[in-house]
């Protein structure tokens, strides 16, 4: 009887040392140390560059010569969570041969327009923008325009994150020489800025822009306004159907005060 006694001491005792091991190795695993290692550091989130390039190309040959290209060009680089540096680039040129024989050509199109500035966003649904563009345009006797450019709005993004609406009223200050005899040094304007952009699906996607400017002093306004369907064919590389339009109010006589492109072209996404 003793001995049978001895033995089952023993076995609890066995048991009760297990028990209170397995419970200190799980306190171990609970404590501040081991969950500090179970967790792995976050991987800090890369400031990269990011854009596009597109390019179209305008040939014809035969009763009428007709030569052209159009370059777009973006490009943006998160500088925090919450904010990026944004860029962008525009160069349209293309003329046609009117006669041979005296060789007579006329330009149909000469715009550039570039353009640098900031995007940061503050709360749900709050943007502020700044930019600083220059914009030359000689068919419609804008010799250039520098402008300063800064304003406060929305921008609203569905649940699935397909949809960005972004609007942007804002005030300026701008230098230009055009063919009128505006007053001289810097002068202050109004104006918004509307962008919209939809993923269709995994291979398309639509994006529009519409800018308005209203100079204050000389009384004058501009429009710029595009569209774009972009349909990937692969990863980088995809065909975009754009359609652009610009207006500038006073222009020479007989100069229409609108240009608008419709252009298919290859853009490169990087």
């Amino acid at each position: 009887m003793r001995r049978s006694f001895a033995v089952t001491t023993t076995t609890a005792l066995a048991l009760a040392a297990l028990c209170g091991g397995r419970v200190r190795a799980q306190a171990a695993d609970k404590s501040p140390t081991a969950a500090a290692a179970a967790v792995q550091p976050a991987t800090p989130e890369k400031h990269e560059f990011h854009g596009t390039l597109t390019a179209g190309v305008q040939l014809m040959d035969g009763v009428t010569e007709a030569k052209g290209a159009k370059l777009d060009g973006a490009l943006t680089r998160p500088y925090s969570e919450t904010g990026q540096f944004v860029a962008r680039g525009s160069v349209d040129y293309s003329k046609v041969v009117v006669s041979d024989n005296p060789r007579v050509e006329s330009v149909q199109s000469n715009r550039d327009l570039f353009g640098v500035g900031v995007d940061q966003t503050f709360g749900a649904h709050g943007v502020s923008m700044v930019r600083s563009l220059y914009l030359r345009d000689p068919l419609h006797e804008v010799f250039y325009r520098f402008e300063q450019m800064a304003g406060v709005g929305v921008r609203f993004t569905d649940a699935a994150k397909r949809t960005t609406l972004t609007v942007v009223p804002g005030v300026s200050l701008l230098k230009e020489d055009t063919y009128l005899d505006t007053p001289e040094g810097w002068q202050e304007g109004v104006g918004f800025y509307q962008e919209l952009g939809v993923k269709v699906d995994k291979t398309w996607s639509f994006q529009n822009s519409f800018t308005y400017r209203h100079d204050l002093r000389a009384g004058d306004y501009s429009i710029e306004a595009d569209a774009a369907l972009t349909g990937r064919v692969a990863k980088a590389a995809g065909l975009q159907t754009q359609y652009q339009y610009v207006r500038e109010s006073f222009v020479p006589p007989g100069v229409k005060p609108f240009q608008s492109t419709l252009q298919i072209g290859l853009q490169l996404k990087f």
